[in-house]
């Protein structure tokens, strides 16, 4: 199925619409949303280990050899070649965003694909991240 400038300008349309059309029939409320949460003891916020250049090298060796680029005109087969080189100041870049809070607009760029369940639902769908933003294990 191929899909057309209307039909991606439709969807565009929908979901950046739909939260603040739900939104406005919510009334409000006097209960704190911490009540509809559930409580953790241990965990008072969100926190993520800095990476290393070790990490990023690891990253880019699980890449799958192929000379497609992405939006950053980068394909797997030149990371690899220049992974010794990039591998420091990128995770210096990384920590410095996860730190700050501030993210280069490069590092925000997402592929939204959609997954069709049957021929005529397309409903779901699944936002394929750059793969040195995916967290490693």
């Amino acid at each position: 199925m191929k899909t057309t400038p209307l039909k991606l300008d439709k969807f565009i349309e929908f979901f950046s619409e739909i939260g603040p059309k739900y939104a406005s029939n919510i009334s409000p409320s006097s209960t704190n949303y911490q009540t509809y949460m559930p409580t953790c003891k241990k965990a008072t916020s969100l926190y993520f280990c800095p990476n290393d250049s070790k990490e990023i090298i690891n990253t880019i060796n699980s890449l799958k050899p192929k000379t497609i680029c992405g939006h950053d005109n980068f394909n797997s087969l030149l990371l690899n070649q220049i992974k010794f080189v990039i591998s420091l100041p990128l995770s210096i870049t990384i920590n410095k965003s996860m730190e700050t809070g501030v993210f280069l607009s490069k590092l925000k760029i997402v592929k939204v694909i959609p997954i069709y369940k049957s021929k005529d639902n397309h409903r779901r769908f699944y936002l394929a991240y750059p793969k040195y933003m995916k967290n490693s294990p």
